[in-house]
């Protein structure tokens, strides 16, 4: 299920990948974490602490960082998932995804 990083799609595409990716786990949404940032790399596998051979995230890049906040607002608010709405540098256009563990930053507790 590993697919990481995609190229740029908009907003409306990114939100059906990520919603895609997050059904095809069977996993409830409460489980998984939404965020926007300027670098996937180093807020999922370094600030978030998802393994680098974890199978269950993704990252899609957007052309706006408005587009982002849409993104990310739309699995927060309506598909139930966590995340923390409203951060993200201005530059933030990437969209992540992952699914909580027990180690991640948050995690599933």
């Amino acid at each position: 299920m590993r697919e990481g990083r995609l190229g740029r799609m908009d907003k409306n595409t990114a939100m059906g990948t990520l919603l895609a990716f997050i059904k095809k786990s069977k996993v409830p949404a409460k489980n998984w974490y939404v965020g926007i940032t300027n670098d996937p790399y180093r807020r999922v596998f370094i600030e978030h602490n998802v393994p680098l051979d974890y199978q269950f995230h993704k990252a899609v890049d957007v052309p706006s960082v408005a587009d982002a906040r849409d993104v990310e607002a739309f699995f927060i608010q309506k598909i139930k998932t966590d995340g923390g709405q409203g951060g993200g540098e201005s530059d933030a256009h990437f969209v992540y995804a992952f699914l909580k563990t027990e180690t991640t930053n948050p995690s599933l507790t």
